[in-house]
């Protein structure tokens, strides 16, 4: 353990990587050893940044709030040079930074952690360039901030995870799918594309999608999928479409009853 403590620190570039990758290694659970390695995200260069991410994604353990605001400032930091630099490691070094963040926020936070974490994932998610591993990274950040969130987010951030979740790459369309039944506003009719995207499962995914959107293609889906040869989905669709109707019915009795028509003055 003392070799490593000396070797993250050192002035030589190798002597870092080397106790970087000791770390990663034998993962111990030492706070010298992380502060550390936390402050080799904040380097130039982005081999050292990478390997740091990576022995940082593989500790034992939850971030410390402090330590926490200083690996998503590095986050920041390295959003700002994708923008400048697409190149193969910078792009590296985010998604690892970004999945360090994924599996080391306390597990007892009882809501959605920081909403710049939501943020940092939403931008990563948006940048322009075909990353796939920047991708991953993003979906499995915001894919442990879904499982906590507390309330639907906001329509205009979840354009690039509605695509996802539309598009032809199945693993990837399944995890923005998953993160979208739970986080998706009601009445959110952009949802309808991946509400019919073949890939995803008909039962956990397409029925929650179009019972989320409400709109008639919605509606007109969830129909046909009542007639789907596997009972389970056809008993989800029917569910679905008994609640739909319930709101519609009760949106209806509402505005003729409790919404002031015109005056006839």
């Amino acid at each position: 353990m003392e070799a490593i403590r000396r070797a993250l620190p050192h002035p030589d570039t190798l002597a870092r990587h080397a106790g970087a990758a000791l770390t990663l290694a034998l993962r111990p659970e030492d706070p010298q050893v992380e502060r550390a390695l936390v402050s080799m995200l904040l380097e130039s260069d982005p081999a050292t940044r990478e390997i740091a991410a990576r022995a940082l994604a593989h500790l034992p353990g939850s971030f410390e709030d402090a330590t926490l605001e200083r690996v998503i400032r590095a986050a920041d930091i390295s959003v700002q040079r994708i923008q400048h630099s697409g190149a193969a490691p910078v792009v590296m070094a985010l998604a690892w930074t970004l999945r360090a963040v994924a599996r080391r926020i306390p597990t007892d936070a009882k809501q959605e952690p920081m909403p710049e974490l939501r943020a940092l994932g939403i931008v990563a998610l948006n940048l322009p360039g075909q990353h796939r591993p920047l991708e991953v990274a993003s979906l499995e950040l915001l894919d442990t901030l879904s499982l906590r969130a507390t309330e639907a987010w906001p329509d205009d951030q979840l354009n690039r995870l509605i695509s996802i979740a539309s598009g032809d790459e199945a693993k990837s369309a399944s995890h923005a799918a998953d993160i979208l039944v739970r986080i998706a506003s009601q009445g959110l009719h952009a949802l309808d594309g991946a509400g019919v995207n073949p890939l995803l499962d008909p039962q956990h995914q397409r029925i929650p999608l179009l019972a989320r959107s409400a709109s008639d293609a919605a509606y007109q889906r969830l129909s046909e999928l009542g007639d789907h040869d596997d009972p389970e989905v056809r008993h989800a669709a029917h569910d679905a479409l008994a609640t739909l109707r319930r709101r519609r019915n009760d949106a209806d009795f509402i505005e003729a009853y409790f919404i002031p028509g015109p005056s006839k003055d």
